[in-house]
């Protein structure tokens, strides 16, 4: 009887050991992973702040981007619309050739993003946020292609222009390594009449209109797509 008890005794010891190893390793495991949790919520919060930081950036570029389209749109209009009828004054037209000019390419701030990706961070953001996020980076080449074709057209009309017009090229455009085509400013027109009359010339004029509209409409979604997005990051921080 006493060897019985013992070993009871020693075998509920063994057990007690057993079930405080146990419950310890346990509750190690508990806190480790409530550790880790929190710190993926914590490197979440702080990308998606970071990606909320380089939306208002992108959307300040591309405000300014649909301001100047907008503007050169319009100059390209107006001259379209002079084809017909008595023609306009000199100074006008000059001031109409010089803002069809300029153009722009996008200057996107994709550092967070590119981080992100390359560290696979990104995945520690909910998938259907990540999607979203994905998605908005990922179409950015198409609206860059846009852009640059705006500037294929517009370098296209100026090279017809430069022998019928007088241009006036800012020092500073070597420098910085800009062609004159895009910063140059028209100053006189010597032939208003045989400018309009060109067919080739009002042509390539009226194809640069119609791939600003189209431009215009690109950038307003690209836009209205970086607001919703960083509406929604904004919502996900707050109920964090």
């Amino acid at each position: 009887m006493p060897e019985r008890r013992s070993r009871s005794s020693a075998f509920k010891r063994y057990a007690v050991e057993f079930l405080v190893v146990f419950f310890g390793v346990w509750l190690s495991l508990l806190a480790q992973q409530w550790r880790q949790g929190r710190e993926d919520r914590n490197a979440a919060q702080l990308a998606l702040q970071g990606i909320v930081e380089d939306l208002q950036v992108d959307l300040e570029d591309m405000r300014g981007n649909l301001a100047r389209a907008r503007l050169a749109f319009e100059a390209a209009d107006w001259l379209v619309s002079r084809r017909a009828g008595p023609s306009p004054s000199e100074d006008s037209v000059s001031l109409a050739l010089t803002e069809i000019g300029p153009c722009s390419f996008p200057q996107w701030n994709m550092s967070q993003y590119s981080t992100l990706k390359s560290s696979g961070e990104i995945n520690l953001i909910r998938d259907e946020l990540r999607s979203n996020i994905t998605e908005y980076y990922e179409s950015r080449p198409g609206l860059n292609w846009l852009h640059e074709r705006d500037c294929d057209e517009s370098s296209a009309v100026y090279e017809l222009l430069v022998p019928l017009v007088t241009l006036a090229i800012p020092p500073d455009v070597p420098a910085l390594g800009r062609t004159p085509e895009f910063s140059a400013q028209v100053t006189g027109v010597p032939d208003v009449p045989g400018l309009f009359r060109d067919p080739v010339i009002m042509d390539r004029v009226v194809k640069l209109a119609s791939h600003r509209q189209f431009l215009i409409m690109w950038i307003g979604k690209g836009i209205e797509k970086a607001q919703l997005l960083h509406g929604v990051i904004i919502t996900e921080l707050e109920d964090r």
